[in-house]
């Protein structure tokens, strides 16, 4: 347990932060559309654990991504956008699915995202993976990845490697019911996770006020 007016004291590593997660294009309409009429989406780089990875490089920290992408030229665009930064792109996996994407159309009130899943949660835990952790300080990773078996398996080693080679982990719980298979119960499996990590991202999931209760019954408990 960390608490917050103390240093935390990190192994010293080859790396700051690796983030596993979503790597994927946001389609975002040109204009504000509640009608869903509009013709023109641009294209972006998305997905909030390789946008951290960029942000933090620019900031001087060394920071690696674990993701997939598919063998199209949407992969490649994405992988580009991280070398222009000079971010390692060892660990971006290229599988037979398609590059997952997110349109959203521009909204007065609360736009809501269309997911496209296909490479993003085919992520497997290789040698290149667990070598990033060993090598890495801080490891953070997203809900996208625990909302499907494959990817949850990945991150659940990841976890218990990270743990094994004394790595700070990291949680952003950017929980939304369509990402999860029918039928399952997403927010008990975050509320899972929870437990599981040292720090959890609090920005997205105050909007979820029942999550926030879970984790601050959760953190009253660590102390």
């Amino acid at each position: 347990m960390f608490n917050f007016n103390e240093k935390m004291d990190l192994q010293h590593k080859s790396n700051d932060i690796l983030t596993i997660g979503e790597l994927l294009i946001d389609m975002i309409s040109e204009e504000y559309d509640d009608t869903f009429e509009c013709q023109t989406y641009n294209k972006f780089f998305g997905g909030s654990p390789s946008n951290i990875a960029i942000n933090t490089k620019r900031l001087g920290i060394n920071s690696l991504v674990a993701s997939a992408v598919g063998h199209d030229g949407l992969g490649n665009f994405l992988i580009k956008q991280l070398e222009k930064v000079q971010i390692d792109t060892r660990c971006i996996q290229k599988v037979d699915y398609s590059t997952s994407l997110v349109v959203v159309t521009k909204s007065k009130l609360t736009p809501i995202p269309i997911f496209y899943r296909g490479a993003d949660y085919h992520l497997e835990y290789t040698s290149q993976l667990e070598e990033a952790i060993r090598n890495s300080k801080i490891i953070h990773f997203s809900c996208w990845p625990i909302s499907m078996p494959q990817a949850r398996r990945t991150i659940e080693k990841c976890i218990e490697e990270a743990r094994v080679n004394n790595g700070l982990v990291c949680f952003d719980p950017n929980y939304h019911p369509m990402l999860w298979e029918k039928g399952e119960d997403g927010l008990e499996y975050v509320k899972s996770f929870i437990g599981k990590v040292d720090i959890v991202k609090l920005l997205k999931l105050m909007q979820n006020a029942f999550l926030v209760r879970i984790v601050m019954k959760i953190i009253l408990r660590s102390f």
